[in-house]
């Protein structure tokens, strides 16, 4: 069953970032509604993870402005979590002490409160047994699975999913994809998600958003059922239309293009260490 949604309703305009004399996003323009899962997908090196921090507010922009709920926002925000690559536990903390950390920043609750919100998320994904479990004795998948619990403990309204299930191997990586789809559901905050696979934007999302030099340069609403049908001849061409997309020449990535998919057709045509804990993650690292 499908919550109703409590997300934020996030706003980006006119969004430029430039680091010394690379112009990394020049005015991004996009508008993500309340509850909505957007994929971002785009070849490395085009901005999208830069963009994730400039929302995030660990990054201030160079010119544009973010808006949550309608409101500029150029600063950290309680509701809103990040997802790391990297799981980013503190070795020397228990799995539970970990989820914990998601918390920081939140009103002052008693420990017993705090064990419980951290008992809750942890049998949302499935790991209420390996509660007292150091995080070297997990496998990947169960990494991660305590990182996506560290950043819904908060009960965020916007998550920021950046390219999270990227290392996993390729079974574990669906059951990833599974498990988020379901919380996203379930709890219906906004999913911001970067991407390098196609599949998985496709798998996932609503929409489905390409950044070339530092533009949207395709914005793809995708309107299959939920949940997604893999061998689904819609799910194949939108893939394979994404691919062909990315790849184009960068004298033809300029051009902005709109499709809509149901499920009977297809039609060919998107910083400071405790920083990142209350963000969702466990040490500070970045990239652009």
């Amino acid at each position: 069953m499908t919550a109703a949604p409590h997300g934020i309703h996030l706003r980006l305009k006119g969004l430029r970032k430039v680091f010394q004399t690379q112009k990394v996003l020049q005015g991004i323009e996009l508008e993500v509604s309340p509850g909505e899962f957007v994929a971002i997908v785009g070849q490395s090196g085009c901005g999208k993870s830069t963009l994730l921090r400039l929302i995030s507010g660990l990054v201030p922009p160079t010119s544009g402005s973010i808006e949550l709920d309608g409101e500029r926002s150029d600063q950290l925000n309680s509701d809103v979590r990040m997802m790391f690559q990297e799981p980013r536990l503190l070795p020397w903390q228990s799995v539970l002490d970990n989820i914990e950390l998601g918390l920081v920043g939140q009103r002052a609750d008693s420990l017993g409160i705090l064990r419980h919100k951290a008992r809750q998320v942890l049998a949302a994904v499935g790991l209420s047994d390996r509660a007292k479990d150091w995080p070297a004795v997990l496998s990947g998948g169960q990494r991660q699975r305590v990182s996506l619990a560290r950043a819904l403990v908060s009960k965020p309204r916007l998550l920021l999913l950046d390219e999270p299930l990227g290392a996993l191997d390729a079974l574990t990586r669906v059951e990833m994809q599974q498990l988020l789809e379901h919380l996203w559901q379930a709890q219906g905050f906004t999913a911001f998600l970067i991407t390098h696979d196609a599949e998985e934007a496709v798998a996932l999302a609503d929409r489905v958003v390409l950044i070339q030099n530092g533009r949207v340069a395709l914005d793809i609403p995708v309107k299959l059922p939920r949940p997604r049908q893999r061998g689904n001849a819609a799910f194949v061409k939108t893939v394979e239309t994404l691919i062909h997309r990315i790849l184009e020449k960068d004298n033809q990535s300029e051009v902005k293009s709109s499709v809509s998919l149901d499920d009977s057709a297809a039609y060919a045509v998107p910083v400071v260490e405790d920083t990142e804990i209350m963000l969702g993650g466990a040490s500070s690292s970045g990239h652009h």
